[in-house]
């Protein structure tokens, strides 16, 4: 079967001409054209998987960043002012 970007030498002998020189198809033809530019049933389920799965994933992500507060704790020790020992050059 042709692939229908391409005109085989049947098809091209069922394109009647109009009067203002544009082809015109049967009404058959132009039903199969119509069926064949729809997207494949597969594709489409493909595409409606990858949606759901960054929607689940964008949710997920606002919740970890609602609940970061409760779930990390910073402590801030200071440094102590004691001077450091540090071994004379003479002793």
């Amino acid at each position: 079967m042709p692939s229908p970007r391409f005109h085989s030498s049947e098809r091209l002998a069922l394109i009647a001409p109009a009067a203002d020189g544009a082809p015109v198809e049967p009404e058959e033809k132009q039903k199969d054209s119509a069926a064949s530019s729809r997207a494949p049933r597969a594709g489409v389920k493909l595409m409606i998987i990858i949606v759901v799965a960054m929607a689940l994933l964008a949710i997920y992500a606002n919740l970890q960043k609602a609940r970061r507060a409760t779930i990390e704790q910073v402590t801030i020790t200071p440094v102590s002012a004691a001077p450091s020992a540090s071994p004379s050059p003479g002793n």
